[in-house]
C-alpha cells in the first residue's frame, strides 16, 4: 500500500537527536547509539496522516482515495492493515 503523506508528527526528542541538542557529555553516547555520521534511521516521527494512492492485490480493506492515520512503528511489522492504518471518517 502506498500512502501520500500530508501530515507527520516530529517530536522534540527527534529534533534534539537530529541536531545533537543534548548535554556536551552525552554527545559521544548519542553518536554511538544513533550513528556517528547522522541518525541511522532517517525516518523521524511517530504518526502521520494521508491518502491511499496505490494498493496491492492483498489489500482488501482500503481503496485508492481513502484518508488514513498511521503509526510508523508498525510499518515494518507483519500486522494486518487495519491495525496499521485506521481509516479517518
Amino acid at each position: 500500500m502506498l500512502i501520500k503523506l500530508y501530515a507527520a508528527n516530529v517530536s522534540s526528542g527527534d529534533m534534539r537527536l537530529n541536531t545533537l541538542d543534548v548535554p556536551l557529555l552525552l554527545i559521544p553516547m548519542v553518536k554511538l547509539i544513533f550513528g556517528f555520521k547522522g541518525p541511522r534511521n532517517q525516518i523521524r516521527g511517530i504518526t502521520g496522516s494521508g491518502v491511499v494512492s496505490e494498493i496491492g492485490s492483498n489489500i482488501k480493506q482500503y481503496k485508492v482515495g481513502d484518508k488514513i492515520f498511521l503509526r510508523t512503528q508498525f510499518v515494518n511489522c507483519q500486522m494486518s492493515p487495519d491495525k496499521v492504518a485506521p481509516t479517518i471518517p
